[in-house]
């Protein structure tokens, strides 16, 4: 925690909670996605 001055100070602790709450379920929605791209992929065949 002693680095969280390099970061920009607690003014954008917002920004990487949003950051990660984005990347996680951006993460877990393009896996959803990928799954179900191969799934009908593989229907085609």
């Amino acid at each position: 925690m002693l680095c969280r001055n390099e970061t920009g100070g607690p003014n954008v602790d917002w920004i990487w909670e949003i950051l990660r709450y984005v990347a996680a379920w951006g993460g877990t929605g393009l896996i959803i996605w990928f799954w179900y791209w191969m799934f009908s992929n593989i229907g085609t065949f």
